[in-house]
């Protein structure tokens, strides 16, 4: 028997790897804020403020290992998304209210000015990962939580799982 009918015979179909594939984030993280940049939208040459969020201490799931900045948001500073609270820059301005930190500004200078001021920042996290059924890439997702919350969240999913002490 030839190896190709061996193959058909053990009822063989070829697999993708998923060796060095990414692995999202799952758990509640304390980040440091990082970093926050204008940068021109690669779809619509519209202005956007990236911002990037490292991990500084994992309180609960899979614990980090990367160098670079786990959590990355590019939000709108044009348009109609630009106060969206999920899209716009309206989403740091609350993350960091919720970290205790007020973003007062009368010009859009002085926003910017506010936001960078923030930089360094600790923000708390809850992340996880998805992957459409009918899709090839894993997504990172995050949303931001009050320490308080994140601090209990973590205790209970430890104790939970018997990591408690």
């Amino acid at each position: 028997m030839s190896l190709v009918e061996k193959l058909k015979a053990s009822g063989f179909k070829p697999e993708k790897s998923t060796d060095g594939e990414f692995m999202p984030l799952e758990g509640i993280y304390k980040a440091q804020f990082i970093k926050a940049e204008k940068v021109k939208s690669q779809k619509d040459n519209t202005e956007q403020l990236r911002v990037e969020l490292k991990v500084s201490e994992t309180l609960s799931g899979k614990d980090s290992t990367s160098k670079y900045s786990e959590f990355k948001k590019y939000l709108a500073l044009e348009g109609d998304d630009a106060t969206d609270k999920k899209k716009g820059v309206a989403w740091i301005i609350n993350a960091l209210f919720t970290a205790g930190v007020e973003v007062n500004a009368d010009s859009d200078e002085k926003l910017m000015e506010n936001i960078q001021g923030a930089l360094g920042t600790d923000i708390y996290v809850k992340a996880w990962g998805w992957k459409p059924e009918d899709g090839d890439k894993t997504y990172q997702q995050f949303s931001v939580l009050k320490e308080s919350i994140a601090l209990k969240q973590a205790k209970s999913k430890k104790d939970k799982d018997g990591l408690g002490f």
